[in-house]
C-alpha cells in the first residue's frame, strides 16, 4: 500500500495547469481490502512538476484535519495529499460510549 501512495504521488506532482488551485475530496478505492479510502487533494497554482507532500492524521482524526497546513503548503507550490487512515479515524471511538455505559450500568 505504501508504494501505491509513493507512486501516486509521483503521479500528482507531475500533474498539469488543467486542476491548478483546485481542492478534490475523494474516496478512493483500496482493492487489497475492500474499503474507502478518504482523501483531500490540494494542488498549487501554477504549471509543470510540484513537489507532493503526504499529510497524516493523528489518532482520531481525519482527511478534514490539518487544513490549515495544507493550504500554506498548497500556496508554496505544492501537492498536497490529505490521507485519512480507515480505522484510526474518527470512527474509532464509534461504540466505545455504550461499552463504558453498560459497563457502569452493571456496577
Amino acid at each position: 500500500m505504501q508504494r501505491r501512495i509513493l507512486l501516486t504521488l509521483a503521479g500528482l506532482a507531475s500533474l498539469g495547469a488543467a486542476a491548478a488551485g483546485s481542492v478534490l475530496t475523494e474516496d478512493w478505492t483500496d482493492p487489497a481490502r475492500n474499503r474507502a479510502l478518504p482523501v483531500r487533494l490540494r494542488l498549487p497554482q501554477g504549471q509543470g512538476p510540484a513537489p507532493a507532500v503526504l499529510l497524516s492524521h493523528g489518532l482520531g482524526g481525519s482527511r478534514d484535519g490539518l487544513g490549515y497546513l495544507g493550504r500554506v503548503l498548497a500556496e508554496a507550490g505544492f501537492v498536497v495529499l490529505h490521507l485519512q487512515h480507515p480505522g484510526t479515524d474518527s470512527t474509532l471511538w464509534q461504540g466505545r460510549m455504550d461499552v463504558g455505559a453498560a459497563l457502569m450500568a452493571a456496577v
